[in-house]
Formats: structure tokens, C-alpha cells, sequence
């Protein structure tokens, strides 16, 4: 996990998560076409979001600065709120992070005010003159969760109405959610509640205690680079499993690798020592 491996694969993972991105815009347009009922915002920003905790392993500054507005641009486009609001945490840590870098230069730290000033007046002008983010911003405005309310409910009360006890401590199974009726078949679009009807209460004190685990790992993490790819990961994580589907997902690799590299990072150099 050397400087070149994450310029390398920074690049590639960009360009995956760009090209699967207008793959699922394609999909989601033909599957309009042909009247089927699909949501037509594009759940692929996802993967822009878990790159996001490697801009901090990034040595290039031009390849940061790069990576960080095509993922906000395309977070932006997909119009998923979910996303929109997790990518606020790495963003400011970015920000503070590349000020810190730059605070030893006047030319650099004015150079960095200039792009963020720059940059946060075209996402302003671009996200005013979208119509569909302004559309989907007032319905939340407006107490619209896509039908999360009803299926929170629904997987709350699949897991405390039942009789059987070894579905209250070790739940359903694997995709226990999916298997009900009253949630329409869908996933809960919440960690906890997932994993309370998947797996039980056994199952959210486990999943609890990888989370207070991992957080106690912060504070040991020396570098500040890696401090903050570790930290934007986790955080990206955490709420994920608030309002969308975190372990679940098969993107949140992405970020691991970035957390995982932060996290072996520190051991080495612990062991060195």
C-alpha cells in the first residue's frame, strides 16, 4: 500500500465508479422507457462517496483536488439525499485538512482559498439551476422519506410483535427483511433495525461493538492523513447505517481499503517502534 498503489488505484477506482455511474443513468432511462416502475435517482454515487476517505492518502495535490470535485459532482447529480449528506463530513475534513497543509505557505493557502471560494460558488450556482435536486430538497423540506417511516415501522415491530424468542435474540436469517410483507420485501434502509430483524439483539450488540472498537482506533492513529482517511471512513460509515444500508452494501469495500490502509499504517509503525 504504497504512494504509487493509491495514485494508481485512486485513478482507476474514479474512472469504475464514472463509467458504472452512466451505466446505471442507461438502465434506469431504458427502464422508463419500457414502463417499469424504477427510481430514476441513481443510487451508483454511492461508490463517490466511499472514494472519498482516499483523498487523504492521495500525495498529489492536483489528483486530490480532482477527485474530490468529480465525486462531489456526481454525489450532487445522483440527487440521493442519503449520499449528499455523508459526503459533507469527508468534504469539510478535506477542506480543514488541505488548509492545515498549506498554512506553513501563503501562496498555497491563498491558491486553496481561491479553489474552495471558486468551487463553492459554481456547486451553489449548479445545484440552484438543477431542478431535480431542488425538487427532491423540498420534499424533504416537506417530511418526505421515501417510504421510510412505513418500513422502519414495519421491521420494528416484525422483530418486538414476535412470539417465537429465538427470533427476538438471534433473528430471522440473512435477509430476514425481505421475506416480510409488511415491509414490501425491501431491506429496512437502516443497519440497526436490519440487523434486529436479521439477526436479533445478539446481532446489534455485536454490530455495536465493532463500531466502539473502531472508533477507540482514532485516537491511536498518529499520522494525521491517516487519522483522517480512518475517521471519514467510519464516519461515512456510521450514518450510512442511520438512513440507508451500510454493511449491506458491497461499495463500502471501497472505503475499507482507505480505512484498512490507515489502520495497518499504524500498526507497522507501532511494531517499528
Amino acid at each position: 500500500m504504497n504512494d504509487r498503489f493509491i495514485t494508481v488505484m485512486g485513478i482507476v477506482l474514479l474512472i469504475t465508479a464514472i463509467l458504472q455511474y452512466y451505466h446505471y443513468t442507461r438502465m434506469a432511462i431504458i427502464n422508463l422507457a419500457v414502463d417499469e416502475d424504477t427510481d430514476i435517482t441513481n443510487n451508483a454515487s454511492v461508490a463517490m462517496l466511499m472514494l472519498m476517505p482516499m483523498l487523504f492518502l492521495m500525495k498529489n495535490r492536483i489528483q486530490k483536488w480532482i477527485t474530490f470535485f468529480v465525486c462531489l459532482f456526481f454525489i450532487l447529480s445522483s440527487a440521493k439525499r442519503g449520499n449528499i449528506l455523508a459526503a459533507v463530513i469527508p468534504s469539510v475534513l478535506f477542506v480543514f485538512s488541505m488548509f492545515k497543509d498549506s498554512r506553513r505557505s501563503m501562496m498555497k493557502m491563498v491558491l486553496v482559498l481561491v479553489v474552495i471560494v471558486a468551487g463553492s460558488i459554481m456547486t451553489y450556482r449548479w445545484i440552484v439551476n438543477n431542478d431535480y435536486l431542488m425538487h427532491r430538497i423540498e420534499k424533504t423540506q416537506e417530511g418526505d422519506a421515501s417510504g421510510r417511516d412505513r418500513i422502519y415501522a414495519a421491521a420494528w415491530h416484525a422483530w418486538l410483535d414476535s412470539d417465537n424468542f429465538a427470533n427476538l435474540l438471534l433473528g430471522r436469517g440473512f435477509d430476514g427483511t425481505v421475506g416480510l410483507e409488511s415491509t414490501n420485501h425491501h431491506r429496512a434502509h437502516n443497519d440497526w433495525l436490519e440487523v434486529l430483524v436479521d439477526y436479533g439483539l445478539l446481532g446489534v450488540v455485536l454490530y455495536l461493538a465493532v463500531f466502539i472498537a473502531l472508533f477507540l482506533q482514532v485516537r491511536r492513529i498518529e499520522s494525521f492523513e491517516m487519522k483522517m482517511a480512518f475517521l471519514s471512513g467510519l464516519l461515512i460509515w456510521f450514518f450510512k447505517t442511520l438512513y440507508s444500508m451500510g454493511f449491506t452494501s458491497e461499495t463500502l469495500a471501497v472505503a475499507m481499503i482507505s480505512m484498512g490502509t490507515a489502520l495497518g499504517w499504524y500498526k507497522t509503525e507501532r511494531n517499528l517502534a
